[in-house]
């Protein structure tokens, strides 16, 4: 039906004040929410939960979900020629602090046998526990009805003076309480020499260090959780803390350059047409994969801090832009479960494009206890990656301690 000239007009003055009309309309709306809010029959108020949309990355961290808990850590840095050895316990504070004359005695006894292997007189109400994959063994203090555990772990010394190397790993477990790094100055204020643990030779002397710290630990950065798939996390430490000099690395420790290094302080078995480049630096191990080309097809192994979701997140980001909590967790999701060394380890497949992939990560974190792990990674093309898939699980299953 066709309007007249008058209704024509009527019809534009009426839509052209619809929005004040309505305004209007919310106005007395709030007004009589308020009114009603005096009387006794005050309406239920009810809230909804509005779903996050399928793919929208995160807007804050989802660690805010989580309760993070105060904790204590009692820790120990043994030097043992071109190795050292870590014992570190983390409790409830008061717990924890109930330790600390038995962990002195502990780590008093520590000894380097021939074997190269460490022997300790056990404290009373201490237990032994057979090691376990990259850890050497796992020893539980008893306090009160509790159970504290103290795991025992070797690592290589890297390049650098032994206080970067201190201050590197003082500052690693310091993440794991969201505590910040600090430097060598402040740390060697509280960090208490063990006396007799020097190392013979040295120039200068490798003093062995053990440290009393206390912050606060989001439950969620548990390697154990991780490894079996965990809760996403971030604690405000960054998601990865390498064993580098000078600290946690703010860039990614793969990115730098390898020559042809030392020995690996690793046993594994080397896939045919891999290239073992040895260890350098912070990296226990370079491997290239392939044909030489510029940059190489490299698998770097490094001892690190940090779980499995926000690593895998940091990865993808290498990788493509705008990661999405649904890439991750379909990474997460298709991820290959194996066991090193009896522990059980997820491996990871990344790619930069689901249809026409050229760039891919593979990669694998392999617990050595409950806040920290050896990091296996692969980085190069997708075509390589996805034919030497196999290969780099069977490796990652071979790595062993020497």
């Amino acid at each position: 039906m066709r309007l007249s000239k008058p209704m024509t007009i009527f019809r534009s003055i009426f839509l052209s004040a619809r929005p004040f009309y309505l305004l209007g309309l919310y106005a007395i709306s709030l007004l009589s929410l308020g009114l009603s809010g005096c009387s006794p029959s005050t309406p239920e108020i009810r809230s909804y939960e509005v779903p996050r949309q399928k793919g929208m990355p995160l807007s804050i961290p989802p660690s805010t979900t989580a309760t993070a808990e105060p904790k204590r850590m009692l820790g120990a840095i043994i030097p043992a020629g071109e190795e050292a050895w870590f014992l570190k316990a983390v409790g409830p504070p008061e717990k924890v602090q109930e330790m600390v004359s038995s962990f002195e005695k502990l780590i008093a006894t520590f000894a380097i046998q021939p074997s190269g292997e460490p022997k300790w007189e056990l404290p009373e109400n201490w237990k032994q526990q057979p090691g376990t994959g990259m850890r050497f063994a796992t020893l539980t203090a008893r306090v009160g009805d509790e159970e504290i555990p103290v795991s025992v772990i070797k690592l290589p010394i890297f390049e650098g003076t032994w206080e970067e190397y201190c201050e590197s790993n003082v500052n690693r477990w310091r993440g794991e309480l969201s505590l910040a790094n600090q430097k060598w100055t402040e740390i060697a204020t509280y960090a208490k020499p063990i006396e007799g643990k020097e190392v013979a030779g040295a120039s200068p002397a490798r003093v062995g260090y053990w440290i009393n710290m206390e912050g606060t630990q989001d439950p969620n950065r548990s390697m154990a959780g991780a490894a079996s798939g965990g809760i996403p996390s971030n604690s405000g430490t960054p998601p990865l803390a390498p064993f580098a000099n000078g600290g946690a690395a703010a860039g990614d420790p793969s990115a730098d350059s390898a020559t042809s290094g030392k020995s690996s302080p690793l046993k594994y078995e080397l896939p045919a047409g891999w290239t073992d480049r040895g260890a350098s630096g912070m990296r226990l191990l370079t491997i290239w994969v392939g044909d030489a080309k510029s940059p190489p097809n490299e698998i770097t192994i490094i001892p690190a801090s940090g779980d499995l979701t926000s690593n895998v997140r940091r990865w993808q980001q290498q990788i493509t832009e705008n990661v999405t909590d649904e890439l991750v967790d379909r990474a997460l999701e298709k991820a290959v479960t194996t066991k090193v060394d009896g522990v059980e380890t997820k491996i990871v497949h990344l790619v930069d494009s689901a249809e026409k992939p050229t760039q891919s990560i593979l990669a694998a974190i392999i617990p050595m206890d409950e806040q920290s792990s050896l990091f296996v990674k692969y980085k190069g093309d997708a075509e390589t990656a996805e034919k030497e898939k196999q290969k780099f699980i069977r490796f990652v299953e071979s790595i062993r301690w020497k």
